[in-house]
């Protein structure tokens, strides 16, 4: 499976459907919601953390920090990859390339690119020479 893919159009899906419904939610409680992401992808520790009768899923580790960077990152209406991430996804995304940028904490200036539209993948089916 794709999880990263999967991440990605779950991110672009919620921005589409926050912005159609922006002026609805304006009208009613004069506050206009906006999202923004950092989608990272890489090996990570995960598990249960906290007392019994309290526990909590959690994740940590560089990806993640990278990951909550670049949502920190993030303008309005932005979904933001690094270049390594967005190569396992411009199959399906369409994005652009954004200045290079250094992330809080990181000693590396990291190249970073913006989700802009899911890539429309046509497939002929039936027809000539089909």
């Amino acid at each position: 499976p794709d999880d990263t893919a999967r991440a990605v159009r779950v991110a672009v899906n919620a921005r589409e459907r926050l912005e159609a419904r922006t002026e609805e939610f304006f009208a009613r409680f004069r506050w206009r919601p906006r999202i923004h992401a950092g989608i990272n992808a890489g090996l990570v520790v995960a598990g249960d953390v906290g007392a019994a009768g309290h526990k909590q899923i959690t994740a940590i580790g560089d990806v993640v920090n990278v990951a909550q960077r670049l949502c920190d990152a993030a303008a309005p209406g932005q979904i933001l990859l690094t270049w390594k991430t967005f190569q396992t996804v411009q199959h399906a995304f369409d994005g652009q390339p954004l200045p290079p940028m250094r992330l809080a904490g990181r000693a590396n200036i990291e190249t970073i690119f913006e989700v802009t539209a899911p890539r429309v993948n046509l497939r002929v089916v039936g027809g000539p020479g089909a």
